[in-house]
């Protein structure tokens, strides 16, 4: 069944060409619309008092042609040349020219590059804000110059484990890549004045019967790796990344109101600015 259109976001970088090449490559094996967009914010600093002399409509048009024009030179001999008719050049801050792009063409993913394990300047880089700002699947891949080969899911046991899955599983046929689910069991929670009586073994026994419950019935294939891990969530879905040598890594990242989308889940964060692997963001809305 074909996806809905895949949307890269490109830039003068390398990791974006990459992006570009991951999410051509994507589109070509779900059978689906690939766009390339670059969105530039680098409007011309013009005195308010001479702006009634500019015609805005041109400048724009200009403004546009150039930015294309120098986008493609960076591009060319990066990305799949066939890819280049599909690039589109809008002018606005990035997150918000992703974000309604994603929405016109009724996106299926969003395909931004990223950087491994770059710390806190990840965090304030473009595809940590896109993140915050859309309701699409973001992939954020880093450059590794291989197709990928391994797909690990982090899934909870909320209502954002379907969604997750079904996305892991989605992109994992796509690439032809082989599928791995964890659940992460955290330690119990610090309760003031209440303490919870249950031992640790006790607790990831229940949570696992949980897990079997709740995901087993959502796998349609019997070849799938599942496993239940102990330990704090991220630190722990970094580990398993990189001990199963994992290329992509998909989480669940639900309840994002006004103060969500701001903050961001502290897993998902964390995970985004110390990248284990590219990183599928999978946005899922409360029910």
């Amino acid at each position: 069944m074909p996806w809905k259109p895949i949307i890269a976001g490109v830039s003068e970088s390398a990791e974006s060409a990459w992006a570009a090449t991951v999410a051509w490559n994507i589109a070509r094996a779900a059978e689906s619309d690939c766009h390339l967009i670059h969105a530039s914010d680098q409007a011309a600093d013009i005195p308010v008092w001479v702006q009634t002399l500019v015609d805005i409509d041109e400048l724009e048009t200009k403004l546009t042609a150039s930015t294309r024009q120098r986008i493609e030179e960076h591009l060319v001999g990066n990305v799949p040349f066939e890819s280049l008719q599909h690039l589109e050049v809008r002018l606005g801050k990035p997150k918000w020219v992703l974000a309604r792009v994603a929405n016109e063409k009724d996106a299926g993913l969003l395909v931004l590059g990223g950087k491994k394990r770059s710390g806190r300047k990840f965090g304030g880089s473009t595809a940590f804000h896109v993140v915050q700002s859309v309701d699409v699947p973001t992939l954020i891949v880093v450059p590794s110059g291989k197709d990928p080969e391994r797909v690990l899911a982090a899934v909870d046991l909320s209502h954002a484990a379907e969604p997750t899955i079904v996305a892991a599983q989605q992109v994992a046929d796509f690439l032809g890549a082989k599928l791995k689910l964890i659940h992460v069991v955290e330690p119990m929670p610090d309760i003031p004045s209440y303490t919870i009586d249950l031992p640790e073994a006790q607790n990831i026994k229940r949570a696992t019967e949980q897990f079997e419950q709740i995901v087993q019935p959502l796998i349609e294939s019997g070849h799938i790796e599942t496993d239940v891990v102990s330990g704090s969530a991220d630190a722990t879905i970094a580990r398993v990344a990189e001990e199963w040598d994992a290329d992509i890594v998909v989480i669940g990242s639900h309840g994002k109101g006004w103060v969500e989308r701001i903050l961001l889940g502290s897993t998902t964060q964390k995970l985004i600015r110390n990248m284990p692997a590219s990183l599928l963001v999978v946005s899922v809305p409360e029910p």
